[in-house]
Order: C-alpha cells, then structure tokens, then sequence
C-alpha cells in the first residue's frame, strides 16, 4: 500500500496539553487484480458507496487523540479505479495527534513533532506499508503559516514496530520541527522587564532623604513587571513551566529584592520606632478592590518621627 499525504492546516497547538490538531488529505493506493479490466484504457470514478464492497487498508493515526471525517456537504471520500487493477482511495480526516514537548527552553524552545500511520490488524507478512513513489510524499506542509510557529523542517521514516503478542507491524512516520515565533514574546516580556529594572535603578540617584519617590521607584517596577509577566506568559504556557523567562526574570527579581540598601535601612529603622512607640502612624496610598474594602497592593505609611528632629521612615504593611 502506498501512501502519501497532503498537510491541509495545521489548526491548533497545545502546550498545556502537549497536542496539536491538523487537516489531511490521505492517499493510498494498492492493486487489486480482481478488478481489473481491458474493455477501456479510462479510469473510473466510483461513488463512495462503493467503498463498502471493496477490500481497504486498516490503516489508522497511532498517536492521535481523537479523529473524525469530513461529511459537509458530502462524505469526503474519492474513489479511482485505474485498468490494471489499481486503486486511488483518499479521505479528509482532522486529527487531534499527542506531541511530546520539552519545554525546558521555553519561550526559545524548538519542538518536533510526529504524525505515525500504522496498520492495525495486519502484520507486515499481510501487508506492506511505503510512502508513494508516483508523487511527492508529504504536500502542502512547506506552504503553511502558523501564528505562534514555524515549520522548519520536516522528514518521513518506515520502521517495522515489534509487538511480542502479534509480530511486526509496518508503520510510516512524518516528523516535522516548529520553532517557536519569538517576537511577540520580547516585546511583552523580556524589553518591559529590562525596561523596568533600569527604572527601579534611578533611585540610587535619589537622594536618601526623598524616601517616598525612593520606595515607590524600587517597589512601583517591581509590581509592574510581575503583572505584566503573568499577563504575556500566564495564558501561554502551563503554570508548573519553568523554562527561559524564568532564568530572565529571575535577576530582575534579585535586582529589586537586594538593590535598594538605603530603602532598607529606612524600613528598619521605621519598625525600631514603632516599637517603642514613639512615631504615628500616617497612611499614605491604597488601593481597593471594587468597593470591597480589600487592598491589593502594599500600603505605603509614613511616621513622623520627633525625638532628635523630623525626619520621614517608610515601610510596607500588606493588609
């Protein structure tokens, strides 16, 4: 049986649920010396009600999750029937396929994945499986513009798989490389990261006294970034994921936690003194949350502190 196939789209890839989902074409033909004929040099065109009197391949998809055929506005099937004897049968099928994915590297990670054919209940000493030789094996795959991807490179194998109950079993495999489209993921990620710890870093030119403009240029950034990071990567890739941004973020993180010795030495001096109870509190900013009364970010307060002079303390309180 000869095989070849004709990539339609490649609809959907999954990272969540390590999967894709694509539209083929699949051609196969074989020869079958029971229906030949000589009367004409033509070749027939059958219905495809036809099918169901003729002998067919059990070929099925070995890593697929789940697939239908396409019946709109008529089954999608096409039937030749060639003198010698030879049969052209190709279906539309769209598939849902597994793919295996490491996404250590993640979002500069590269991905292949594989779409393996296989007879189900006949061994090779029944049937042999080869890709076509009479037209290009796999079509239209070159030709496909995905949105987050880019296919560039694909190759086709016949392997014979072992099964110790039933034998050898002929299997055609297409593997096809995606390389991940980077853009979308610098400009949403890495340059507001860059761009706010470069930032949070003009307070080192602030002078000490200036403690509010201090805190909110070291803790303003930081909030920043980390909503801005679940925004561009949260929707993208599974939560457990621990790839590249993580090793990009990572020193913004330390940078903002370790950076601002100054704001640091002012937050302890704040709690020195309200231990002893010598500084009000002041509130300065917050922010709630739709009425409720519930503050979603740090709330920055102020002490007045009047043994030995005035002079300003900040610290964070979460409530």
């Amino acid at each position: 049986v000869a095989l070849a196939l004709e990539v339609a789209s490649i609809d959907h890839i999954s990272e969540a649920n390590m999967e894709y989902t694509m539209t083929v074409f699949l051609h196969q033909s074989w020869r079958d010396s029971r229906l030949s004929y000589n009367h004409t040099n033509e070749t027939l065109g059958l219905d495809s009600r036809f099918v169901d009197k003729l002998w067919l391949p059990d070929t099925f998809i070995v890593n697929a999750k789940s697939a239908w055929f396409h019946d709109v506005t008529v089954e999608n099937k096409l039937i030749r029937l060639q003198p010698d004897g030879v049969i052209l049968y190709s279906i539309r099928i769209t598939s849902t396929v597994a793919c295996d994915m490491d996404l250590a590297k993640y979002p500069m990670d590269e991905q292949e994945c594989m779409l393996d054919l296989e007879s189900y209940g006949y061994s090779s000493e029944d049937i042999v499986y080869y890709w076509s030789e009479s037209q290009e094996h796999i079509h239209g795959l070159d030709k496909l513009q995905l949105a987050q991807f880019t296919i560039t490179s694909y190759r086709f194998t016949t392997e014979l798989m072992n099964f110790k109950s039933a034998g050898q079993f002929p299997r055609l495999s297409l593997h096809f490389q995606l390389r991940r489209n980077r853009g979308v993921y610098i400009i949403q990620s890495y340059m507001p990261s860059v761009l706010l710890v470069a930032m949070s870093w003009v307070s080192f030119w602030i002078s000490q006294a200036a403690v509010p403009a201090r805190v909110s240029l070291g803790t303003g950034p930081r909030r920043c970034s980390e909503g801005a990071g679940r925004a561009a990567l949260g929707s993208r890739t599974p939560h457990p994921l621990a790839g590249g941004s993580a090793l990009a973020s990572g020193p913004c993180q330390l940078s903002w936690g370790n950076g601002h010795p100054g704001q640091a030495r002012h937050h302890h001096g704040a709690d020195d003194d309200h231990a002893h109870g010598q500084c009000p509190l002041l509130p300065a900013a917050g922010v709630s949350h739709q009425g409720t009364g519930r503050l979603l970010l740090d709330l920055l307060c102020l002490r007045v502190c009047r043994p030995g002079g005035v002079r300003l303390c900040a610290f964070q309180r979460r409530l």
